[in-house]
């Protein structure tokens, strides 16, 4: 059992905005029966719910993410006329399911980076496509329902690589580098992801271009009073850039990057 990883999932999950909320609500809540600290209690409860508010609101949600998404331009064909060699789609989560269709299997984000890493691979003819991530308890693995659904769109078998078993970005860019290593790459992730992944890549020698996909904050077009109500798409977009904060901090931490 890795017990690092266990670690590291555990400070990191105790450490996002939600479950910040809940750890100073619950415990104002606990000593709120007691008679000695309900001053104490009324002030955590308090600053529970000032919290909630804040990451539940457009402007910080967007003041917090759009920093790291806008660290890397979309990838144009026409800035690299060199030839690409391979394009890396990093994992992120799918299910499978046998009721469901294979892209209900993939969640957004997955399908997003998997449109996009064949739209680079369409304007390189000879490109091989490589796809990671983990495996689980269900039959097969993430890279193989990725895979699945890219040769349903058209993609040759013979194009794909897979890489079956890293459980983070760091265990990807150690499998993935060996190969790409001598050759040109382009590095498909989601925007906010996007600076670590490259930072990880750089620590084990290989330098891909980067193709950010899923953008989340998007400047605000119209403004309006519907914009200081909590919402549970802003409290998305803080849970995500403060993932990726805590993640370059423990990156940096470990020495990894």
């Amino acid at each position: 059992m890795d017990y690092s990883f266990i670690l590291k999932k555990f400070i990191s999950t105790s450490l996002m905005p939600l479950s910040v909320f809940l750890i100073l609500f619950f415990i104002g809540l606990f000593l709120l029966w007691g008679k000695q600290y309900k001053k104490t209690a009324k002030v955590l409860i308090t600053i529970a719910f000032i919290w909630f508010y804040l990451i539940s609101f457009y402007p910080v949600s967007n003041a917090l993410l759009m920093p790291i998404e806008r660290t890397y331009l979309k990838f144009e064909q026409n800035n690299y006329q060199k030839d690409i060699s391979y394009i890396i789609v990093l994992g992120h989560s799918s299910k499978e399911d046998n009721f469901l269709p294979l892209s209900s299997q993939l969640t957004p984000v997955t399908v997003v980076r998997l449109v996009e890493g064949i739209r680079i691979y369409r304007q390189y003819s000879g490109s091989k496509l490589i796809f990671s991530g983990g495996k689980t308890k269900e039959k097969g693995s993430h890279p193989l329902r990725v895979k699945n659904m890219a040769v349903a769109l058209g993609v040759p078998e013979k194009d794909i690589i897979l890489i079956e078993g890293p459980k983070d970005t760091f265990d990807e860019a150690v499998a993935i580098a060996p190969i790409v290593k001598n050759s040109s790459s382009v590095l498909v992730t989601s925007a906010s992801h996007m600076k670590r992944s490259i930072a990880l890549f750089s620590g084990q020698g290989v330098a891909p271009i980067p193709a950010p996909t899923y953008f989340r904050a998007k400047k605000e077009s119209n403004f309006s009073i519907l914009s200081f109500f909590p919402s549970y798409s802003a409290i998305e977009k803080t849970q995500l850039a403060i993932h990726e904060y805590l993640g370059i901090i423990w990156s940096k931490l470990i020495g990894n990057i």
